[in-house]
C-alpha cells in the first residue's frame, strides 16, 4: 500500500490516494480503479472504522476519482474513445497528446478541487493517521519478493508499451479510437 508515503496527516493521505486514483483511471477502466482502490484502502477502513470521517471521505473521494480522471486522456473513459472516433468520422483528428494536453491539467484540478471541498466538508485538515499496522515484515513476504518483483517488470513493460503506442498514433497510424462505430452513427 503506499499511503505511508503521502505522510500521516489525514488530508495528505486522502489527497494522495485520490491523486493517484485518478492517475490510474486514465489508463484504465474506471470501474476497475475504483475496485482495485477500495480493496487496496479496506485495511484503512478496517482500522477507521465506517463512522470516521476520514473513511467517509475516501468512501466518496475514490470512486469519484476515476470519472474526473478519465477525463485525463483518451482510452480513459470511453465516451472519450468514442467522442474520438465521432470527431475522426466527421474529418476532425484529435491525437492522443492533443486531448491529454487538455485533459489532464483539467482532470487534477478538478481532483485538487473535489478533495478541497471533502477536506472543508468532512473536518480532516488536522487530523493524524497511524500507518504503522500496515507494516507486515512476514517470513512470507520475503518468499514473494523476487517474484512480486519480476511480475512489476512485465506490468511497467506491457504499460509502458502501451502508452507509448498511444502517444505516438499520429506517427504509427494505430488508431487510439475506432471510428467504425461512428461511422455507422453518423451515415
Amino acid at each position: 500500500m503506499f499511503a505511508p508515503k503521502f505522510g500521516s496527516q489525514a488530508q495528505y493521505i486522502t489527497l494522495g490516494l485520490m491523486m493517484t486514483t485518478a492517475t490510474i483511471s486514465m489508463l484504465m477502466s474506471n470501474t476497475a480503479t475504483t475496485a482495485m482502490m477500495i480493496a487496496t484502502v479496506t485495511p484503512l477502513f478496517t482500522q477507521l472504522g465506517k463512522d470516521s470521517r476520514i473513511s467517509k471521505v475516501l468512501l466518496l473521494g475514490i470512486p469519484a476519482k476515476p470519472s474526473i480522471g478519465g477525463m485525463g486522456t483518451i482510452i480513459g473513459s470511453a465516451p472519450n474513445a468514442i467522442a474520438v472516433g465521432a470527431l475522426e468520422g466527421i474529418g476532425i483528428k484529435i491525437t492522443f497528446i492533443e486531448w491529454m494536453i487538455i485533459g489532464i491539467p483539467v482532470a487534477f484540478l478538478l481532483t485538487l478541487m473535489f478533495w478541497k471541498i471533502l477536506v472543508i466538508k468532512y473536518e480532516i485538515k488536522k487530523e493524524n493517521l497511524s500507518l504503522d499496522f500496515l507494516q507486515n515484515d512476514s517470513p512470507l513476504e520475503e518468499e514473494y519478493a523476487e517474484e512480486d518483483k519480476i511480475r512489476k517488470r512485465i506490468v511497467l513493460i506491457v504499460m509502458a508499451t502501451t502508452l507509448a503506442l498511444w502517444l505516438t498514433s499520429q506517427w504509427t497510424k494505430i488508431p487510439v479510437a475506432l471510428r467504425f462505430p461512428a461511422y455507422l452513427l453518423l451515415h
